[in-house]
Order: structure tokens, then sequence, then C-alpha cells
């Protein structure tokens, strides 16, 4: 099968990326011929498929908003994204023409190359599988989150609460284009142009469905992690991780408010994955001697801080949507503490494969910490568990059976 693997970005700069690298390696070694679509960048993995992606919005390496220069013509270019680009809409038909796709299969694509690429593909004769990596169908600025609290109003409600909350970059301009753009994208039946629709959590699928998208449309997918690849660690040094994007959404600064209440008595805790400056500098403003910051790391060097943890702590504000550092934890055979809401519940069984504390509530996590401190066997047994649940419910085999089914089902319409 000719497969496109469309998304707005062909570098790793977080889980997304890490799934679209893995996915296309797992269908070629299939057999598939794999096809990148994406966005031209100094970034990107080497690729002879470049010189058919979407130009830049910014300089060729800006990739958030922030670092693009705000040129009139950039400004433009940012709208037409957002709204509807012509663009996109050329380039993903030709691409799909010239590489004679039987399916195209979709990551992340609104913002920075626009729903306009759906009906390129759909000009083209190709049918469209779409893999949900956030609310973006449903929240303007993907997290459902407004005010560090889980909000759903916007699921049946329409975007004009986001615009009143000014959601999107606390900017009112900004929050009005993307409400604009999503009733627009809406009255162009941009959904009813994909044929279906991969969810990696049960929580995404029934937030999608209360948002009216139908059933039929939607299939829950888990993400994948290839446990036989790595290497189940072994004893740990008592200290917790944090692993991901350090973000004040992924609740970071919530962990170190939680870890200022252990006193000095605290196991060590890293924080990896830095890369938001005005977070790292509050955290750093702590001065908490207990707590190490460390900049992205590489896989190998990632795997390393976590096999010497006690457990991975991901206290996520939003409800986020099964994050690979959950899947990369019990693959190591770390347990996992996670705040009970979104799809956290569906990963973490609680005094199984880890813990659930109340959603941010700092209390709540010092709480589990401090049990976890204290419960080091117990902590290593439900590690031991987590291994045992990634191999089986999160195997690249159990992955690709399920997703290669909903593929032919949709290649169908296209031979049909």
């Amino acid at each position: 099968m000719d497969i496109v693997l469309a998304n707005y970005r062909y570098f790793v700069s977080g889980g997304p990326e890490r799934y679209m690298f893995s996915i296309k390696d797992l269908m070629e070694r299939h057999g598939h011929a794999v096809h990148p679509f994406s966005v031209r960048s100094g970034r990107n993995v080497p690729t002879p498929y470049e010189a058919h992606f979407m130009s830049p919005m910014g300089r060729s390496d800006a990739h958030l908003y922030k670092d693009y220069k705000k040129t009139p013509a950039t400004m433009a270019k940012v709208l037409s994204r957002c709204v509807y680009s012509p663009e996109g809409f050329r380039k993903a038909r030709r691409f799909a023409i010239r590489t004679r796709a039987d399916v195209a299969y979709c990551l992340q694509y609104l913002n920075k190359m626009s729903p306009s690429i759906l009906d390129g593909f759909k000009a083209a004769g190709v049918p469209v599988v779409v893999r949900c990596s956030d609310y973006s169908l449903v929240c303007p600025q993907g997290h459902l989150l407004a005010d560090d609290t889980p909000c759903n109003r916007c699921v049946s409600g329409g975007f004009l609460h986001a615009v009143r909350q000014r959601c999107v970059m606390g900017s009112l301009a900004g929050s009005l284009v993307k409400a604009m753009a999503w009733r627009l994208h809406r009255l162009l039946g941009c959904i009813g142009r994909i044929n279906a629709l991969v969810c990696p959590s049960a929580f995404l699928k029934d937030t999608l469905i209360a948002a009216g998208i139908p059933e039929d449309k939607l299939h829950h997918v888990p993400t994948f992690i290839d446990a036989s690849a790595i290497e189940h660690t072994g004893p740990h040094d008592g200290g917790f991780v944090f692993a991901g994007r350090a973000t004040r959404i992924k609740g970071v600064e919530l962990l170190a408010e939680a870890y200022e209440m252990l006193g000095d008595a605290a196991p060590p805790l890293t924080i990896t994955g830095c890369a938001d400056d005005d977070c790292r500098e509050r955290l750093a403003a702590r001065g908490n001697a207990r707590i190490r910051l460390l900049p992205f790391m590489e896989r190998e060097e990632l795997f390393a801080v976590i096999g010497r943890a006690l457990a991975v702590v991901t206290p996520s504000l939003w409800y986020d949507n099964l994050p690979n550092a959950v899947l990369e934890a019990y693959a190591l055979g770390r347990p996992v503490i996670a705040p009970d809401h979104g799809t956290f519940p569906e990963l973490v069984s609680h005094m199984e494969t880890g813990l659930l504390f109340a959603p941010n509530n700092a209390q709540s996590l010092t709480a589990s910490l401090e049990w976890a401190a204290a419960h080091p066997e117990r902590m290593a047994q439900m590690g031991r568990a987590a291994r045992r649940r990634v191999e089986t419910a999160h195997s690249p085999g159990t992955h690709y059976a399920a997703l290669m089914r909903i593929m032919e089902r949709t290649a169908e319409k296209k031979r049909g």
C-alpha cells in the first residue's frame, strides 16, 4: 500500500513526531511505501520529498509562533494556514497524484498546514485517515484548559467561550481568529472530508462523540511502544523524574510546589525537557536544591535517567492524550504517578501500575510522593506490572493490526 504520512513537522519536537517516525518505520518494515508530506524546515530529517513540502511560515528554522518575524507577509500566511490555505490544497493534491497514494494518514495539520490539505487529498481521489494528537477539533487551543483548569465548554457550545476567555495565547484577536476559523471549517464540512479518525485514548473518543462527531468515524487505537527493544532496568536510586516537555500545562510547577512540601528529606527530583524559558526561570527561582533541571535529551540519555528513578511523575493540568512519557516509563519497568482525570485512569491502574492523585492538587500529589518514597518495594512491583501491560496492550503488533484494518477499509473507498 502507498501511504501519504502528513504532519506539520518532519523532525522530533514532541510525542506526535516520535509517533510519526515510529509508525513510518513500522509500516515500511511491513512492506508499505510511506511518502512524508510536511512543511519545509532547516530542522527536518533529510528526505527527497522536501522539495514537495509546503513553504515555511517564517524562517526555515522557526517552528513556534513566538519565533516568527511578524512581517505582513508572514502574518498573512499564518492567517491563511489557520483558516484555509490555497497552497495546502494545491500541494497536497499534486503530492497525492505524484505518489499514487492509496490513503493519506494525517497527524498534526491544523494551523501550520491547514484543513485545505484534506480537500487536496480528496480532490486527488485519496481517502483520509486522521489521528488526533490533542483536542484541537473541539478546542481552539487544543488542550481543553482554561485558567489552568480543565474546561469542556467549547465541546458542545462552540468556540465563543474561548473568545471571551482569550484562551489562545491570552489574546482576544488570536482567540477570535481561531473561533472564526473553526466556524468556517464546520460550514465547509471539513470533518466530513475525513473518512476515519484515530483516537489514542477512549477519553478522546468520548469527547469527540460529545462534540457531535459521528461515532462510526471514530476508532480507539492506543499508541504503541516497542518494549522488546528497551531493556527492563533494575535497581532505582529512590528519586523521581518528570520526563517530557516541561511547560506549565504539563504540571511541572505544580510538581515543584508539591515537592517543597516534602521538606529537606525529599528524594531527588529530575525535571527534563526544560524548553519553556519562562517555566524554567520560575522553577529555578524556587531554589530547591533537591530539584535538578535538565534540557531536552535524546532517547538513550532520557531512558538512562528514567531507568534510575523510583517512579515517573506526569502531573498534567490538562487531560493529556496518552503521553509517551507513561509508555516509556512502563517499558523501563517504572510505575507512574499521575492525576485522576482525562486519559490517565485508562493508563494508570491505581496501586497496580502506579498512583493516581487529585488533579491540580499539590497536597494530594505530595501525599502520593510521600507514599511512594516510603514503599519502594511496592513501587517496584507496580513497575513490573506496568512492563507486562505495555508489552501486550501497547505493542507494535497490536497497534499495527488495528491501524491497518482501518487503512484497508478506507483504501477500499478509492478502489471502489
